[in-house]
């Protein structure tokens, strides 16, 4: 029994180590988004980012409503993922990337909300 309680209490340890240095090393290079585009998971909102050459196509605007789609550029300033209307200027969007689970994608933005996107070829 108690051979039995200490592996458990080391696999829980062991576990949780590895879950906070995986949370800690989380990027944007490990998303690689060229060639990727990202899909809000929302019921009533539709935002759509598309990746490709430095390029984001973005799809803006709410089900069954209007809907935008301007183009803009993209760049990686340290953990953060900057959308500008052109090159090295000030962010329309800004990402910072949590959690990278399968396909799918948590981010916060500049204002502390958080987000789920999924992830997938273009």
């Amino acid at each position: 029994m108690r051979n039995i309680l200490g592996t458990l209490i080391l696999a829980i340890v062991f576990v949780f180590c590895n879950v906070s240095y995986a949370a800690q090393n989380i990027n944007w290079e490990l998303a690689a988004l060229d060639g990727q585009k990202i899909t809000l998971i929302d019921k009533k909102t539709i935002e759509i980012y598309q990746f490709s050459n430095g390029f984001a196509i973005t799809t803006w605007g709410t089900k069954g409503g209007a809907i935008a789609s301007p183009a803009f550029y993209w760049r990686i300033e340290g953990d953060l993922l900057i959308i500008s209307e052109k090159q090295r200027t000030p962010a329309i969007v800004e990402f910072s990337l949590q959690a990278i689970e399968g396909s799918v994608l948590t981010v916060k933005t500049k204002t502390g909300k958080l987000k789920k996107f999924k992830i997938s070829k273009i």
